[in-house]
């Protein structure tokens, strides 16, 4: 399908003239009751759902579709498998989530996952978490550094689809209770559903967890009239948060109504300004792209254009900036490699003076060590030496010792004899 778009301008200077515009979309699609059906979703949300599976995170921000129809089915939800012409994209996206981990599941018996949901209301400037009471001192506000928008200790854990239809039937019925006490329906809110994903494979006894998420960015067509009048700084913080991801699909309001894209417009500065300041947003997404004034000439709608012309523009300067930085970084580096040539020749230098210093000292104590071995030497020879005499001291000693014991022994007993001749002749 040819991108590119023709005007017609009916103002009654020009006569219904053609005017051939340069105006350039990712995704045009003519056929407006499909922009909120399956269509769409499969040709371009798909994506999204499986790079999420492989821990890619990711928006859908869908702008335009009517803010009563999105509630039906938030209130209807259970109704979506016998109606699937009445499919919304939230059940889509859901749907389509719930099957792919239920294939993966199935394909591999060691494969657990986890899904909580969490959904938010940003409402005059604020986020407020659904499933809580506006007057609970639980409630917060966070806006976190990847862009996820909603209150982190607040979240329902979901195990199947049907279980995200009875989470959406709980949320309905706080979202609505003000409906049941007989007051306004607070209808102007912008809905953010947050899906938390965590897949854990265990691969030869270790877990491997893989953890991604994707927000569901709804804001609603019956805004609209307060976006035109609405300080812009109310929006930063859904801002951020598309900001934040790195693919968004934005579809610009598919209503019969007229609505207002121009340049003074919110929507207008909010696509602008992600396209001008992030090039990660990877598309854009029109249903009918150009509408205008009733008797008026044409709507000066021509973002899409800007935007791709300042993402452009952004890119090639980011690309002349890395390329500068990257040659300082090279010649940074060159110079330090070189430093380090001439540190590694000092280096060398000093290794050769202390080896060779080493050698004499090792030399000197080897010397040392052959002095010692011949000095142990004649210590161990004159050690026997005089071990010998010792011994033959000893034995002198003991011969010597033998002998005058043996004399006394003779004197003993003669003395002995002559005692007993004494004492035997008479008186």
């Amino acid at each position: 399908m040819n991108n590119s778009v023709e005007i017609r301008d009916d103002s009654e200077k020009n006569g219904n003239k053609k005017i051939q515009g340069p105006y350039y979309f990712d995704h045009v699609f003519y056929d407006v009751n499909n922009i909120i059906g399956a269509d769409l979703f499969r040709e371009i949300g798909y994506p999204i759902i499986e790079g999420c599976l492989k821990g890619i995170n990711g928006t859908i921000f869908f702008y335009g579709e009517k803010f009563d129809p999105v509630w039906d089915a938030l209130r209807e939800g259970w109704k979506m498998n016998y109606y699937p012409q009445n499919k919304h994209l939230i059940n889509e996206c859901i749907v389509h989530l719930f099957s792919r981990l239920e294939d993966l599941k199935s394909a591999k018996s060691s494969l657990e996952y986890k899904v909580a949901a969490r959904c938010m209301k940003l409402r005059d400037g604020e986020l407020r978490n659904y499933q809580i009471d506006e007057n609970n001192e639980q409630e917060s506000v966070v806006v976190t550094k990847h862009g996820t928008i909603y209150n982190e200790e607040i979240y329902t854990h979901i195990e199947s689809i049907n279980g995200f239809v009875n989470y959406l039937e709980d949320i309905v019925r706080k979202c609505f209770q003000n409906e049941i006490r007989g007051r306004a329906v607070d209808r102007k809110s912008n809905i953010i559903i947050g899906i938390d994903i965590e897949i854990r494979d265990k691969v030869y006894g270790k877990v491997n967890v893989q953890k991604s998420y994707f927000n569901l960015v709804h804001m609603a067509l019956d805004t609209y009239t307060d976006f035109y009048f609405k300080e812009y700084s109310e929006l930063d913080a859904l801002k951020r948060s598309l900001l934040a991801n790195e693919c968004v699909i934005c579809a610009t309001p598919t209503d019969e109504e007229v609505y207002d894209c121009s340049e003074d417009s919110t929507i207008y500065r909010v696509l602008h300004d992600l396209f001008e300041d992030n090039t990660r947003i990877s598309l854009i997404v029109t249903c009918i792209p150009f509408k205008m004034y009733k008797n008026e000439t044409i709507r000066k709608i021509k973002f899409a254009l800007d935007c791709k012309k300042a993402a452009m523009n952004s890119l090639t300067e980011n690309k002349k900036r890395l390329i500068i930085r990257c040659k300082n970084q090279i010649d940074i580096l060159k110079r330090e490699v070189d430093n380090i040539k001439e540190d590694n020749k000092h280096i060398r230098r000093i290794l050769e003076q202390q080896s060779d210093f080493l050698n004499e000292e090792l030399k000197d104590l080897k010397q040392v060590v052959e002095s010692l071995k011949e000095k142990l030497n004649i210590y161990d020879t004159d050690f026997k030496n005089k071990n010998k005499e010792m011994v033959n001291e000893k034995n002198m000693i003991s011969e010597e010792f033998l002998r005058i014991i043996s004399e006394k022994e003779k004197e003993i007993l003669k003395l002995r004899d002559q005692l007993s001749e004494t004492f035997a002749k008479p008186n």
